[in-house]
């Protein structure tokens, strides 16, 4: 029992460690593309971008490829019910989102910071935004965020609850850092978010059923801001 309790605890450091290297990591290979990174030709600068966040990608994958390997072909072979599972609890997960923001939105008076960041990169960087958001950030969050536990909890509602939680509160280090902290209040609806990433992932047994939520989920909110953006135009 002992032993099994201390494997728990060592796994969960490791996670934490592992969550670390994903936020820090990005600062520490920018000075590799320094000049590219901070170039006037915008189009440089944004595939620098995206080779950073393909680094990312490429480094996360390595550390978790057997669950990767392993994931893929029982993700196919049980499609349907992964699919399922997918769309069940991405509309519980999106119905929350959308109901908490417009609750916090009445009281902070703005969207989250976060989200402002990532909506004005779209405009700087549209390559690497778009490509980090639909894409790159789904597959290197699930795995820090939801692989990187799965052996840690084995109550269900455990590991929703704390792996969403973290979800939720690295969405806030720009309000933070921003000094907004009022804005903190959305640490609600984005670990709500997570809690259903997590659900979808728990009751599959297979990360990509999560990536899957987590890509579909974004790639609508691009599609639906680039669409609010270009319609402003006309306004």
């Amino acid at each position: 029992m002992l032993d099994i309790i201390e494997k728990k605890i060592f796994r969960f450091i490791l996670a934490i460690i592992l969550i670390l290297l994903y936020i820090f990591l990005p600062s520490f290979i920018v000075p590799l593309f320094y000049k590219a990174y901070n170039s006037s030709n915008t189009i440089l600068a944004d595939l620098a971008r995206l080779e950073i966040y393909l680094i990312l990608l490429c480094v996360f994958s390595v550390i978790f490829w057997e669950e990767l390997a392993t994931s893929l072909p029982k993700f196919f072979k049980n499609f349907k019910t992964n699919i399922k599972a997918v769309f069940k609890n991405w509309g519980k997960g999106f119905l929350f989102m959308i109901i908490c923001n417009a609750c916090i939105l009445t009281v902070v008076g703005n969207i989250a910071s976060n989200e402002a960041a990532n909506r004005a990169m779209i405009t700087a960087r549209p390559i690497s935004s778009i490509l980090s958001v639909m894409l790159i950030g789904p597959i290197c969050e699930e795995l820090v965020f939801r692989a990187n536990f799965r052996k840690i909890f084995n109550n269900k509602k455990l590991f929703c609850l704390v792996t969403g939680l973290i979800f939720g509160s690295i969405h806030m280090i720009s309000s933070i850092q921003s000094g907004n902290y009022i804005e903190l209040l959305y640490i609600v609806s984005y670990s709500g978010l997570g809690y259903y990433f997590a659900k979808a992932y728990y009751e599959t047994d297979n990360i990509y059923t999560s990536m899957t939520i987590h890509i579909f989920h974004n790639s609508l909110t691009i599609v639906l801001v680039m669409l609010a953006m270009y319609l402003e135009r006309f306004i």
